[in-house]
């Protein structure tokens, strides 16, 4: 008999703020969770970049990214660690934003393995409003 083998993209991560389609004034913050459960000690990642490209309402990107920086990652988060593992606990990551134009942005956060060497990513379509 074949068996089939299930696997859980690495790392694992969840874009919470800002909510899909939100529109949101300056500054407004991108922050989630990002972790790779097959890493043996820590959260298995050790990186997150958040991009915000130009976009149309419904994420169809229009130009280079207004916006290319690496999130703080590390922050505490007792949620996931009860979810996940205490070695998770560390696992947050938030980065906050400003002086971007006002439009739509297709907004891409990148996490990145230390066990897998790959990259996972989450999208969000949001609008900045003008201040």
């Amino acid at each position: 008999q074949a068996h089939r083998v299930i696997r859980v993209p690495t790392p694992l991560m969840n874009l919470e703020t800002p909510l899909e389609g939100a529109t949101v004034q300056q500054p407004f913050q991108v922050a989630g969770w990002a972790i790779d459960q097959a890493a043996a000690v820590g959260s298995g990642v050790n990186a997150v970049h958040i991009y915000a490209y130009p976009s149309d309402a419904s994420g169809n990107i229009s130009g280079p990214p207004a916006l290319g920086l690496a999130a703080t990652y590390g922050l505490s988060r007792p949620d996931v660690g009860a979810a996940f593992g205490s070695q998770f606990t560390n696992s947050g990551y938030a980065l906050n934003v400003s002086d971007l134009p006002a439009g739509f942005y297709h907004l891409i956060v990148f996490a990145h393995s230390i066990v897998t060497r790959t990259w996972r990513d989450a999208h969000r379509i949001i609008r900045v409003s003008a201040s």
